[in-house]
């Protein structure tokens, strides 16, 4: 059983301020930067539905900061309605949904494990490649992406008041500890996942 982890930017669709949602892309068949595509007919997305949170940065050992009201397949692309938490019930989906709304989030990551691919060879941005088709997939979770690279949306952020000063420090630290900590983090998402699965007898 393997763990891959696909992250799409998109653009908020109407952000429906009263119910602290709107409706985001997990995935397209676009190939991506890795010379992939995901084939939207092939989601399984049955043991999703049964638990439809989303975590923070694949991170299972804290609270969700939201959770999908809608999930479906619609024009060859993976939607999602999601709605974050309120500020009084987990202060910190609160911040993340404020850096979404401010347009200084703009990424999902949705991970799923492949049931079905194929090899195929495309150029990508100029360049040969070996890609993989994804057929048939099972959608394991959808996670609100780790903080953008570029370090200059953080400070942004806080100059407009869309985050406080311990705001800051706590998004800047976790994000200079994600980068450190990349490889170490992919597998502990990984065996998480699986003791997960296995609990709920799923694998």
């Amino acid at each position: 059983m393997n763990l891959v982890r696909k992250d799409i930017q998109f653009k908020i669709g109407e952000d429906q301020s009263r119910s602290r949602s709107f409706w985001v892309v997990g995935s397209t068949e676009d190939i991506d930067r890795d010379g992939d595509r995901m084939l939207t007919d092939g989601w399984h997305l049955e043991n999703f539905l049964k638990n439809p949170v989303i975590p923070w940065a694949h991170k299972y050992d804290q609270p969700p900061v939201a959770k999908a009201l809608t999930t479906k397949v619609q024009d060859k692309k993976l939607k999602f309605l999601i709605q974050f938490a309120k500020a009084e019930e987990y202060p910190f989906a609160d911040t993340i949904y404020r850096l979404y709304k401010g347009k200084f989030l703009n990424a999902f990551s949705v991970g799923f494990n492949p049931i079905r691919s194929e090899i195929v060879e495309r150029t990508v941005n100029g360049r040969k490649a070996r890609g993989y088709d994804f057929i048939e997939q099972e959608l394991w979770e959808l996670s609100a992406c780790t903080l953008p690279s570029n370090p200059n949306a953080l400070t942004a952020a806080k100059r407009k008041g869309i985050i406080n000063t311990r705001e800051y420090n706590d998004l800047y630290l976790e994000q200079l500890a994600g980068k450190i900590a990349e490889d170490v983090i992919n597998k502990r998402i990984e065996a998480v996942i699986k003791k997960r699965l296995r609990y709920h007898g799923l694998r």
